[in-house]
């Protein structure tokens, strides 16, 4: 019975103790699962940081402004360039671009490629002559530079061509006015040559820098121009310019018409606004109005186009008061109708042209816009054929087809052209040359670009070949004694 009990006891004990432990067991484990599932609920609780944007470069953002699929932003590179990307069109022509400036140099332009900018390649160099091309929306141009020595020894004399009416006869038109209509034929085979003998077309803003020396332009450079925006240019030359592609400048009479440009390639600019018109004097209102008069038009004109940049002058009258208002208009530049071509530190508000006439055809252009070393050999071998009577002993040496220096050919020009203030010169002339016949002489230092034309004459043992201006400024070379057609 004692035995009974004692195990019961016994029995009852290990029973509690079992509980005790499994007791303990379960409450540690419930602490510990407790432990483990706070810090769980707290960081399950905490909110997770929001990751932090890539800012936008550059270029992504004018793209993301400009939201279209044509936009393409373009960048610039290259030594001492730190010009911000800029938002272009594709299928339009590059708006202006920037014209930098570094001591000590030239800007030589903007090219495709490195390897493009390092040669100055002018088939690769992009302005706004060129339609915008872009991959995936962006675009990379790559700066040239060159020395102010480099670019003044180019002695690049850039051409400004300066047509105004079109005919589809090639008979050509009846009248007074038949020498101002091109010749749509003729016009069609110009241009085709310009597009497809890698001639650079510069930007009027680049022409600006060319003058300034701020920036490089190669010798075989043109500028094509129309005077008055008459009918036929928009009928018959601007499909040929649309054609072609090449860029031209539309001068416009903005009281007689205002239509906007007819292609990309056509930029219109100022031919006034109501000052193509004789004045009290008979000549143009440009040398009959005050400059505040003179330039209130071209604000008015200006305003109209959008533009300030260039101004053709009406007839080609002006003189100081004219460039005076021109310049009070904010006008850069103004255009003339004397022959010549633009150079480094041309008069910017007197600026040369090449007039274009009927009957030039395409070899005739050819001959007014090569090089400017072509154009002087050019020069040279027809004053041979050409001086008959007045003979140029000096010019049948044999370094007639060498290479001569600029002096050396102003010396030559002035001499063959008694164009000098001294009086011996004119003298010989006169006796040599048949001077009591009168005679309107050539200047070639403005027909050529050669700049000074008060030239000293110290050739003694040389004839003159006398020169005349024919019509409409071509520099043929003739026989003091041919007919001279009136101007």
């Amino acid at each position: 019975m004692y035995r009974r009990r004692r195990l019961a006891v016994v029995t009852a004990s290990i029973i509690v103790v079992i509980g005790v432990v499994a007791g303990a067991t379960a409450l540690i484990s419930s602490l510990n699962s407790r432990a483990d599932a706070a810090p769980a609920s707290e960081v399950a609780s905490t909110p997770s940081p929001t990751p932090t944007p890539t800012p936008l470069s550059p270029v992504e953002q004018i793209l993301a402004g400009a939201n279209d699929p044509l936009a393409c932003a373009v960048s610039f590179e290259g030594q001492g360039i730190a010009d911000a990307p800029m938002l272009q069109w594709q299928n339009a022509v590059y708006t202006p671009l920037p014209i930098p400036t570094q001591e000590g140099q030239v800007f030589a332009g903007w090219y495709a490629t490195p390897e493009a900018a390092t040669a100055l390649d002018a088939a690769a160099r992009i302005n706004g002559a060129d339609l915008v091309a872009c991959t995936e929306q962006q675009n990379v141009l790559h700066v040239a530079w060159m020395t102010p020595d480099e670019n003044a020894a180019v002695d690049a004399q850039i051409p400004i061509l300066m047509y105004h009416q079109f005919t589809s006869r090639p008979e050509g038109e009846d009248g007074w006015l038949r020498g101002n209509y091109a010749y749509i034929g003729d016009f069609d085979a110009q241009m085709n040559h310009i597009a497809t003998t890698g001639f650079y077309l510069p930007t009027w803003d680049e022409l600006s820098a060319f003058i300034d020396g701020r920036l490089y332009l190669p010798n075989h450079s043109v500028v094509i121009t129309d005077d008055d925006a008459d009918q036929s240019w928009f009928d018959l030359a601007v499909p040929v310019i649309e054609k072609y592609q090449v860029l031209s400048t539309s001068f416009m009479i903005t009281a007689a018409r205002q239509d906007p440009a007819p292609s990309p390639f056509v930029q219109r600019r100022s031919h006034t606004h109501n000052m193509h018109q004789a004045g009290a004097n008979g000549q143009g209102q440009m040398v009959n109005l005050s400059a505040e008069e003179i330039a209130a038009d071209l604000n008015t004109s200006g305003d109209i186009l959008g533009v300030r940049e260039v101004v053709a002058y009406p007839y080609g009258h002006y003189n100081d008061t004219a460039k005076q208002g021109v310049a009070m208009a904010g006008y850069e530049m103004a255009r003339t109708i004397e022959p010549g071509y633009v150079s480094i530190g041309t008069d910017k508000f007197a600026l040369p042209v090449v007039r274009i006439n009927y009957g030039m055809g395409l070899e005739a252009l050819i001959n007014q816009i090569a090089d400017a070393m072509v154009r002087r050999q050019i020069f040279f071998e027809r004053l041979v054929r050409s001086a008959r009577r007045c003979e140029a002993e000096f010019f049948f040496q044999p370094r007639i087809r060498q290479h001569r220096t600029v002096p050396e050919e102003r010396h030559l020009l002035g001499a063959v052209h008694g164009h000098s203030q001294h009086p011996s010169c004119a003298q010989r002339r006169r006796q040599e040359c048949g001077g009591d016949r009168q005679h309107r002489l050539a200047e070639p230092s403005r027909d050529l670009g050669y700049g000074d034309p008060t030239i000293t004459c110290d050739v003694e043992d040389s004839r003159w070949a006398v020169g005349r201006r024919p019509h409409h400024g071509r520099r043929d070379i003739i026989d003091p004694h041919e007919h001279e057609e009136g101007v």
